[in-house]
């Protein structure tokens, strides 16, 4: 678009890693994270997921508007069930 402005929402997370170190089994380890949208549009969240069991988020949405600007915190947690090094 010539001489327009484009809107668009821009999801960022902090941290981008995080290190729970060492959790015994059994036993669960919680991190904070901050979800920000520093877009210019609204950002619809449906869901957050992982992959691995061991890890779930403790942010519960579904259809989630996070206005520009806004932001949503909340943790994650890790439950191993395995020993060993957890991605």
């Amino acid at each position: 678009v010539t001489g327009g402005t484009s809107t668009m929402p821009v999801l960022s997370v902090s941290p981008t890693a995080l290190d729970f170190g060492s959790v015994n089994l059994g036993t669960t380890a919680s991190r904070q994270i901050t979800i920000r949208n520093t877009g210019t549009a609204p950002l619809v969240l449906n869901s957050i997921s992982t992959d691995n069991a061991q890890f779930r988020s403790g942010i519960s949405i579904s259809n989630f508007q996070l206005t520009p600007g806004g932001l949503l915190e909340g943790s994650i947690t890790f439950t191993p069930t395995s020993a060993g090094t957890q991605q």
